[in-house]
């Protein structure tokens, strides 16, 4: 079996494993002041502190949830609070942030508005008024793996400006540097599952001074900004995947830019949507790769190369899959000179540091030798 859907959820790493399988053999709560309960409690705060250095964040600003999902819809609930007279999105939003936007701009009745990829990597070229906004910019397209500028973005529009701003760093963590002080974001979310980690935990990052309110209320627990008994093995195999993956940045892009190259390299019909040049100019990262395939809709591929060849990629977002009616329409491959309809040709092979040269070899023949036969 090959594995090269990462981008959906990556398998737990060793030093994950290793992680949590001691954290789990003394299991308390945190918030209990036996010993045992001191224990789990410095086990968190440790993982807390890891997660923190990783971003160049403080322990503080690190509010532990149950994964992306409930960070974005945290992040957006948190607006709620800020005078704020406008919504801007990124039109490729996870659509988690996208929803829990447009209920914000619905219940307080503020204009909503998404903005292209371009319009965010090239601000001079909106002509908006982005003062009293939440903001909120997804950092990496989990379908093209297109990167925002968003250090840039905020920049040109919010040195002066009072607005709350928001980016989903959740295909990005890992992948790519992150410094949320360069940034000079509010809030940033990421997740675990998608670097190694255990499924059901991820990150709300707070910048120290952001006044937020909670979603969930309760026993107070992440300094009363999330609820609920935290679930320290799961942190801890969190915080143990997210220092491997950022110590080994610059050597993983490395290995994974190969197995780009050796895969889009050897298709023969089918051709990748992002250019290479996008890569070589960090405009899109390599572990995340749509592929144009021709005269075969992407899930009867998907499908084929599983049952026949062993082999596990995805048509799109997993999260997508799960709606009846999907909308075959993407406007962000306009960008490479498709139409938004073709996304229905359009497969995603997405790599992880633990994928093979020969494993990238062998996806890519049995891609051509399915588009051979149609």
């Amino acid at each position: 079996m090959i594995y090269a859907d990462h981008a959906a959820t990556s398998p737990i790493l060793p030093c994950a494993q290793k992680a949590m399988m001691e954290c789990m053999k003394y299991g308390a709560n945190p918030s209990s002041q036996h010993a045992m309960g001191v224990w789990a409690k410095e086990k968190l705060e440790e993982a807390r502190e890891t997660v923190a250095n990783c971003i160049n964040a403080s322990p503080e600003e690190i509010i532990f949830t149950s994964g992306a999902t409930e960070s974005n819809n945290l992040a957006a609930h948190a607006a709620k609070k800020f005078w704020i007279d406008k919504v801007y999105v990124s039109s490729y939003e996870h659509k988690s942030m996208e929803k829990a936007a447009r209920i914000l701009s619905f219940e307080n009745r503020l204009p909503f508005t998404k903005l292209s990829w371009r319009e965010i990597n090239k601000p001079y070229l909106l002509n908006k008024n982005m003062h009293n906004s939440f903001v909120s910019i997804n950092m990496v397209d989990s379908i093209t793996g297109l990167i925002s500028d968003v250090q840039g973005f905020i920049h040109y529009f919010f040195d002066t400006e009072e607005s709350i701003i928001h980016t989903d760093a959740t295909q990005a963590i890992g992948h790519m540097k992150i410094d949320v002080d360069k940034l000079n974001i509010d809030m940033m979310t990421f997740s675990s599952h998608k670097i190694g980690g255990p499924l059901g935990v991820g990150v709300l990052y707070v910048r120290k001074g952001t006044d937020i309110e909670p979603l969930i209320y309760g026993g107070n627990q992440e300094n009363g900004l999330r609820s609920g008994t935290e679930n320290v093995p799961a942190i801890v195999g969190f915080a143990a995947a997210m220092q491997e993956r950022c110590n080994n940045i610059d050597k993983n892009r490395k290995k994974i830019k190969r197995l780009h190259s050796i895969f889009t390299n050897s298709l023969k019909e089918a051709k990748p949507v992002v250019q290479n040049d996008y890569i070589t100019k960090r405009h899109a990262t390599p572990h995340i790769i749509p592929v144009f395939v021709p005269n075969i809709e992407n899930d009867a591929l998907v499908s084929i190369l599983s049952d026949k060849y062993g082999i596990c990629i995805s048509a799109g977002s997993a999260c997508d899959s799960n709606t009846k009616h999907k909308k075959h329409a993407y406007p962000l491959i306009e960008e490479f000179g498709f139409h938004p309809e073709d996304i229905r040709n359009i497969i995603r092979v997405s790599f992880s540091p633990e994928n093979t040269p020969q494993e990238a070899l062998q996806i890519a023949k049995a891609i051509n030798e399915i588009t051979d036969s149609f």
